[in-house]
């Protein structure tokens, strides 16, 4: 069984994904503000330390059932570096941290981190040899452990 760290979550996250609502001319300003505020009893800052502190990537995937501006909580979230899409990556393949067993979507994410872009006529995979990526790794090379999975 694997250890994974806590997953950490943008710390402006839910000040930036507020709930789209539609408001019609019956609401009162009071329903108004409070459809227009995801969580209005808690400042973004503390609601995104609590979850940092506790929420595993299972605990993500439910959130992101909640609200459809939550929706991608889970990539957001693995997208802040190189370490947490390979545990997202581990967690998808292994059916850890409270995610059912998801290889296809793992393969995909190693795939990222590994920049592999396509299969050749051998099956084997070519290297993205583009460095200008926004998700490569901060050397510019592929992220050899995701390569070394994918084998």
């Amino acid at each position: 069984m694997s250890s994974y760290s806590q997953p950490i979550v943008p710390p402006l996250y839910f000040e930036t994904h507020t709930k789209n609502t539609s408001t019609s001319p019956r609401n009162n300003d009071q329903n108004e503000n409070n459809n227009n505020q995801t969580t209005a009893e808690l400042p973004s800052e503390i609601l995104s330390l609590c979850l940092a502190t506790y929420a595993n990537w299972g605990d993500l995937a439910k959130l992101a059932c909640v609200q459809k501006s939550w929706s991608n909580i889970i990539m957001d979230t693995a997208n802040q570096s190189t370490s947490s899409k390979w545990e997202l990556a581990q967690a998808l393949l292994n059916g850890d941290c409270g995610l059912e067993k998801a290889p296809e979507r793992a393969v995909q994410i190693l795939k990222e981190l590994a920049e592999v872009v396509e299969v050749d006529e051998t099956g084997m995979p070519v290297i993205n040899d583009n460095t200008n990526n926004n998700n490569s790794t901060a050397s510019g090379c592929c992220f050899a452990p995701a390569i070394k999975k994918i084998a």
